[in-house]
């Protein structure tokens, strides 16, 4: 890739969410330090049409897709998405094109193999997850569906990853179960997943104990990501129940989602339990990071970002053993894996970890060594244009 290459990235998600949740980052850390010569962002459905001018480099085309009834969302997707096709044609009418990237095999990846098709250029898909397994702890709202059916979203996510020049798995495990599937192992790269992970080599602001009520003393168990079952959410309720009586121990859980009325109710009818776990709701990037920096231990039961995050924060990480997480985590040297839903080893794992302060220290550490590593940006900057090199031969 001698020339600065130009790309379609289609996304499913919108601006707005991504600057309320602090992570703007990612769309800079998709120009790959200036080695795109344009990058055109698509996010198909959100809640109003609008151009952001990002940067130079990349600008962001946003098409608005809210209905208040699902059979006009459905009825009316075929329309919305050759609108799309219009006016990616117009705009792209005097720009050679050098790829497009969808980020899911479902929807996105159905609108970016149709422009690839109309601008006759190289397609790829990135895969960010295991939905199949996403499917299984929820089945309501795990994977995507089309048209309400997990089966018509798994024959499109067939034909769209069988029609790819290349496929992007983030990680190992979701390439082995890839070639598994029957997909071609010369089509398949590991797009790893590399973020900015400096800010945790910056200390954490310990007013984050004043502001939300926390004794300085108490040594925080915490949890932060999205409240889904995927997420084995209400886990994280069933463990801290064991330590309902301990007055040396705070669960701090931060984040929102579907579940979350659900886990609220669950905390507000139990008084012990009200007492025990400290709900924090949505907080931004910046309290996330705090929040990990000064837990004594971090739950990351199934986590992508989220495990990376825990893991670079210098505490120590108890997960489940599903999933990609043995990639990062090396059981006792760098973290503990434990068996899926085994609530009772965590337990032991946190009463452990609570009379070895010294121990907890080094396998953070160690964790946090091993994470920038493989996972931070300035380490890792030149891997994925590498691969997207190897896209466009």
């Amino acid at each position: 890739m001698l020339k600065k290459p130009i790309a379609i990235f289609i996304v499913p998600t919108n601006y707005s969410s991504l600057k309320e949740k602090g992570v703007l980052n990612i769309l800079k850390d998709r120009e790959e330090y200036g080695k795109f010569k344009k990058i055109i962002v698509i996010h198909p459905f959100t809640k109003k049409t609008q151009k952001i001018l990002y940067s130079k480099i990349q600008e962001i085309h946003e098409f608005k897709y809210s209905f208040s009834y699902n059979f006009l969302r459905f009825l009316l997707l075929p329309v919305h998405i050759i609108k799309i096709l219009f006016f990616v044609n117009k705009l792209c009418k005097n720009m050679k094109i050098d790829f497009i990237r969808a980020q899911d095999p479902y929807v996105s990846g159905m609108l970016g193999l149709m422009i690839a098709k109309l601008l006759k250029c190289k397609f790829c898909i990135s895969i960010h997850a295991d939905y199949d397994k996403r499917h299984l702890l929820d089945p309501r709202f795990g994977a995507p569906k089309i048209c309400g059916s997990r089966f018509l979203a798994k024959q499109i996510e067939r034909l769209n990853l069988g029609s790819s020049d290349l496929l992007l798995p983030i990680r190992e495990s979701l390439k082995q179960k890839l070639i598994k599937n029957g997909y071609l192992k010369r089509k398949i790269e590991v797009l790893p997943h590399i973020v900015n992970l400096n800010h945790y080599k910056l200390k954490p602001n310990k007013l984050f104990f004043k502001k939300n009520k926390i004794s300085p003393k108490s040594k925080i168990i915490s949890f932060s990501g999205r409240f889904s079952k995927e997420n084995y959410i209400y886990d994280y309720i069933k463990i801290a129940k064991n330590f309902i009586d301990n007055n040396k121990i705070k669960f701090v859980m931060a984040g929102d989602g579907v579940e979350m009325a659900s886990i609220k109710k669950i905390i507000e009818n139990d008084k012990k339990l009200k007492k025990r776990i400290l709900l924090l709701g949505f907080v931004d990037s910046q309290e996330v990071r705090n929040l990990r920096q000064l837990s004594y231990i971090n739950l990351s039961l199934m986590g992508g970002f989220s495990l990376i995050e825990c893991c670079a924060s210098g505490r120590p990480t108890i997960s489940y053993e599903v999933e990609w997480h043995s990639e990062l985590i090396e059981n006792e040297r760098t973290g503990y894996l434990v068996k899926e839903n085994d609530h009772q080893e965590v337990c032991r794992i946190i009463k452990k970890l609570i009379t070895m302060p010294k121990k907890a220290l080094i396998l953070g550490e160690k964790a946090k060594k091993i994470t920038f590593q493989k996972h931070n940006y300035s380490q890792n900057k030149n891997k994925r244009i590498q691969i997207y090199q190897k896209l466009l031969k």
